[in-house]
């Protein structure tokens, strides 16, 4: 799927394959990745400190792309039973996107989930 001569860098909690950087992102140091592109769909919503990962994000790469199930509308119930951390609405995903200096460059849907495309300031 990758252009040719392009690598994929995975970041995981857990080891799925032999390259993966193993890093717990509420606990541990980020990893000092430099890359064209930063992809982290079904992330922010286990983060502690989605500001902290969001930053470390613009600072490994111009380009951002992350998936975000907002919670506008639903319960703090469901989205525990989900074990997800945090409860950002449209609203305030935009407000800590743009207080770490990002630009949003276009929002899909997909389903519950929005698609954030994001440049990291130059």
């Amino acid at each position: 799927m990758l252009p040719s001569g392009s690598e994929y860098v995975p970041v995981d909690m857990v080891l799925r394959s032999p390259d993966t950087i193993v890093c717990d992102l509420n606990r541990d140091k980020l990893p000092d990745l430099h890359a064209d592109w930063v992809i982290a769909s079904g992330v922010i919503e286990y983060v502690h400190d989605p500001a902290r990962f969001i930053n470390w994000m613009s600072v490994a790469a111009p380009r951002i792309v992350m998936s975000y199930e907002v919670a506008d509308g639903e319960t703090k119930y469901y989205r525990r039973s989900q074990t997800w951390v945090n409860d950002f609405t449209s609203k305030q995903v935009l407000a800590v996107l743009r207080q770490q200096g990002l630009i949003v460059d276009d929002i899909a849907t997909w389903r519950r989930q929005k698609i954030y495309w994001l440049t990291a300031p130059g």
